[in-house]
């Protein structure tokens, strides 16, 4: 995906362990929990280095 909703962005920055153990903790163990916390980072990480490459106005938008 080259372009990505500055909605959806905002919103996984927003995700914490309480969020996510609230929401799905009956189906996931903490560990798990963690885990995915993990791959949001690399995810927004990815996210920050697009936009220091090719500009925030080509890789959020607004919806």
């Amino acid at each position: 995906m080259k372009e990505l909703p500055r909605a959806f962005v905002e919103k996984l920055k927003s995700l914490n362990f309480e969020i996510i153990k609230n929401t799905v903790g009956e189906y996931l163990t903490e560990r798990e929990i963690n885990a995915v916390l993990i791959r949001r980072n690399l995810i927004l990480k990815d996210i920050d280095e697009r936009i220091k490459k090719y500009g925030e106005d080509k890789v959020l938008y607004l919806t």
